[in-house]
């Protein structure tokens, strides 16, 4: 019997560990599935995704798809095509992962089960007494807001504030209409969307121990940082990438300030890690469990990157 095939939909996928990763995962989690990476243009126009959806019906081996970097313009061209979509993906506008079991194509969004670990152990886990954090999240897509619904669910004593700077004038617009409701809903953490070209100034004057998440893919995607030399990373902030690729200008330019401030840099292996494992236990039909990661980290290991920041 052939194997399954996953297709993983990104911008340069090549560069990914998920491809040499992808043989232990399987094994890991006792799955048959190969790994097929495709790469598509950032902010392609929707005959492209269409052109992909029906690759993925046509290949009678599909799985499903794991999705980086094209969330917001999956959901955006593709929902009404689906057969489903997840309430967490409607809510934030992305969809991170496909899903096509039974002729039935699902959208959903691994990033909330993903993030919801890692936040736990950055808001939650590194005192006894959590102090409150204000989250600034640079980037609205689709693992910003993410990001952001996440965050709000640890409450407003936790997180107060949650702040999130897009440069693309639709993107913000569309945060104004669908993040509002669901941050309401979720907690009372207030919500600010500020335009991208304010995050040096909204950076440098965040308060002592803020949470600083670089969620628009600059380091990796594309070259370069969200915040220009100039930014001051608050005293006892945590700088965290979600990339963990790339040239991460962003941690290095936290990173030299970590003398005169004390700032924590973090990068996003264990976000890509918990990422595809919720993504890929769903698509193999399986119950996601910690000792299940615990085994899927540990065959990731010989593949974690030196630090480049």
């Amino acid at each position: 019997m052939s194997p399954d095939h996953v297709y993983f939909l990104g911008v340069r996928t090549g560069g990914s560990a998920s491809h040499k990763a992808f043989p232990a995962w399987m094994q890991a989690i006792d799955w048959s599935a190969t790994l097929i990476g495709v790469d598509i243009p950032l902010n392609s126009d929707c005959v492209r995704y269409s052109k992909f959806l029906d690759r993925m019906k046509n290949d009678p081996h599909c799985a499903g798809t794991q999705v980086t970097s094209h969330k917001v313009r999956v959901f955006e061209c593709l929902a009404d095509d689906l057969d489903s979509v997840d309430d967490d993906a409607r809510s934030l506008g992305e969809v991170g992962a496909l899903s096509l079991s039974r002729g039935e194509l699902t959208g959903f969004s691994p990033d909330m089960i993903a993030l919801s670990s890692e936040l736990t152990q950055m808001l939650t886990r590194e005192s006894l007494r959590p102090r409150p954090r204000e989250v600034i999240i640079l980037g609205g897509g689709g693992a910003g807001r993410a990001v952001a619904l996440t965050s709000a669910r640890f409450g407003g004593e936790l997180v107060p504030k949650i702040t999130i700077t897009e440069s693309d004038s639709e993107i913000e617009a569309d945060l104004e209409t669908r993040l509002l409701a669901s941050l309401t809903s979720a907690g009372r953490a207030r919500l600010e969307i500020r335009a991208g070209a304010e995050n040096d100034e909204i950076v440098s004057n965040a308060p002592e121990g803020s949470l600083i998440v670089n969620a628009t893919g600059r380091g990796k995607d594309t070259v370069g940082s969200p915040v220009s030399a100039k930014a001051v990373f608050p005293v006892k902030s945590i700088a965290w990438d979600l990339n963990y690729r790339g040239d991460l200008r962003f941690l290095r330019q936290a990173l030299a300030q970590r003398h005169s401030s004390g700032v924590r840099a973090v990068d996003g292996w264990d976000y890509f890690l918990r990422n595809w494992f919720v993504c890929l236990q769903r698509l193999a039909g399986q119950e996601p469990s910690e000792s299940r990661f615990l085994q899927f980290c540990k065959a990731s290991e010989f593949l974690r990157p030196k630090a480049a920041y």
